[in-house]
């Protein structure tokens, strides 16, 4: 059984005008004249007229984190960091219940690895070595039935410890999402170089 502390985890994500954006990657901008508004997985939504999001795709992005996003229009401040891929974010399955289904990475100090994590033939995720943790509720990528998951590593000068993906279901438990048997156990050591990639299927039920 694995357990991992989720208290970011449910403090939501954040959409602008319905795209996500990691907020690592914006600082120092400001927005005027926006509303925002809450989902009942507590995401943050912000409809910020007048304001234009693009995503800044790079297949291999460097440890600075996951995504970053581009933001123009009257009032905006600041420069974001103009370089890695932001993960895809689907509509969501209402068929799939939220917080059931995770994705957690595990980092014992490893260096030199960078990992997509695609569901259903979408990036949900960039993660590798240096990043912080991520807990994410992937439902959202997710249908009943069969789902195809795809994990890719690319490593170049690799060090350290095991970097660790997994994939399952899960549930909180006081703020703390426990894990048993992860479908999806997706590793790559310091002994890893080049590329490495492998398939799972992944069955669900709700």
């Amino acid at each position: 059984m694995l357990s991992w502390l989720v208290a970011s985890a449910f403090a939501g994500q954040l959409y602008i005008n319905g795209v996500f954006v990691d907020p690592a990657t914006i600082p120092g901008v400001e927005m005027k004249n926006v509303s925002i508004s809450f989902d009942a997985q507590g995401n943050i939504k912000v409809d910020a007229p007048g304001y234009k999001i693009e995503v800044q795709g790079n297949p291999t992005p460097p440890p600075g984190g996951p995504g970053a996003t581009t933001t123009t229009g009257p009032g905006a401040t600041g420069t974001p960091p103009a370089t890695p891929q932001a993960p895809a974010t689907p509509a969501g399955n209402p068929a799939v219940m939220p917080a059931r289904w995770w994705m957690v990475t595990e980092d014992n100090g490893s260096v030199g690895h960078t990992i997509d994590v695609l569901i259903n033939g979408q990036v949900v995720r960039t993660v590798g070595s240096g990043m912080a943790q991520q807990i994410l509720d992937v439902g959202k990528w997710l249908r009943p039935g069969t789902n195809d998951v795809k994990v890719r590593a690319n490593s170049v000068n690799a060090a350290g410890g095991t970097f660790y993906v997994y994939i399952g279901t899960g549930s909180d438990q006081s703020g703390t999402v426990v894990m048993e048997n992860p479908m999806v156990q997706f590793g790559v050591s310091n002994t890893r170089q080049g590329q490495y990639d492998r398939a799972f299927t992944l069955n669900v039920d709700r």
